[in-house]
């Protein structure tokens, strides 16, 4: 068993404990179905409330914490999060028996492969002194390290992270005040939308009177308060938001750009040398896990497209230095995500086509 196997079921086992006494409730945005290969999906923690039954900040100490299963690359990967109080805004004992709305990030932008998504989620409260504050705030700030855009230069942190977890919740008698655990599944039922996940049973917050309203969370058409709870985001993305963050493939290109007007080379050797560096960047678009394979298609595309126009424009002579080369520019004159999902993913043959 893996350490991640280890956290999953130990979130798996706090969640069954006293399940009838927590509610989890989906409530859909219309945003629609994620679709594997063509959106990207993102895990908010948008409000909070705790309210003031146990001596928060002196004898307990809350964190959140997640963990999102999903498919990476070609393998499951886990990725883990947690957060004290010290990075929840809001959160803090003037806080108590009110509202924060946290608008925290538990994980960047992931692409959706397919398959499941498992997600399990939680309000722990750590009991103990400023020793376990310190010790939540020590790997709250370590697992910030995980949410970095490019995923895939951050998952050696992932490992160390989920025992580090481990063993906060073992040393602490850590308990689970609120928890979701729940697995999506291709399809239709895997949608944008919000979790509200309340200390209560279904007798007292009856279910169909939980509604979302600009990212708040309303009961009976009221802002919800007195009740411990989390309210938890899946957001859907038809594309990145962050595209000048994937470095692997924006610096090579940045590169091949300013090798064509570069003053070290001449002629042939010149563009030879800005098309090997292109190369590079083409070849990290291709093999990148951090994309879907409508965006592998994308960028790749127009990468080339600009590559050929600044080539066109160094030979006439008219080439401006400081055009706008960020990714995120390049992207809005791309073809459209439907326009590159109708022609499927690309091939290695078409990628480097036209180059040598």
């Amino acid at each position: 068993m893996t350490i991640f196997d280890k956290v999953l079921d130990w979130f798996s086992d706090l969640y069954q404990r006293d399940a009838k006494h927590r509610i989890a409730h989906f409530i859909d945005d219309g945003g629609g179905a994620l679709k594997a290969n063509e959106h990207y999906f993102r895990l908010w923690l948008d409000e909070m409330f705790l309210t003031d039954e146990r001596r928060w900040f002196a004898e307990w100490h809350p964190a959140v914490h997640s963990a999102v299963t999903f498919e990476f690359g070609n393998q499951t990967q886990v990725v883990t999060r947690i957060a004290g109080a010290a990075s929840l805004k809001d959160v803090d004992a003037g806080h108590l028996n009110r509202v924060s709305s946290t608008a925290m990030k538990l994980t960047e932008v992931m692409p959706f492969k397919g398959g499941t998504i498992r997600i399990n989620s939680a309000l722990l409260a750590m009991k103990g002194k400023d020793s376990v504050k310190q010790l939540v705030d020590v790997l709250s700030d370590f697992s910030s390290k995980l949410a970095v855009p490019q995923l895939s230069t951050a998952l050696d942190i992932a490992r160390p992270l989920a025992q580090g977890v481990s063993a906060l919740v073992g040393v602490t008698d850590g308990e689970m005040m609120l928890g979701l655990d729940t697995t999506l599944s291709s399809g239709p039922s895997l949608r944008s939308g919000s979790y509200a996940v309340v200390f209560a049973d279904e007798n007292d917050v009856p279910k169909d009177q939980l509604s979302v309203v600009e990212k708040q969370l309303y009961f009976e058409g009221k802002h919800m308060i007195g009740r411990n709870y989390m309210l938890l985001r899946i957001e859907s993305l038809p594309e990145r938001d962050d595209w000048d963050s994937l470095d692997a493939i924006k610096q090579p290109y940045d590169q091949a750009i300013d090798m064509l007007t570069s003053s070290d080379l001449d002629g042939d050797k010149q563009v030879d040398a800005a098309q090997k560096i292109l190369r590079k960047a083409i070849g990290a678009a291709l093999k990148s896990p951090d994309l879907t394979e409508v965006d592998r298609r994308r960028v790749i595309d127009i990468i080339k497209q600009r590559y050929k126009d600044a080539k066109a424009m160094v030979g006439a002579g008219a080439f401006i230095r400081d055009t706008d080369r960020s990714l995120k520019a390049l992207l809005r004159e791309a073809m459209s995500p439907s326009e590159a999902a109708a022609m499927g993913p690309i091939t290695e043959l078409e990628a480097f086509e036209g180059l040598h």
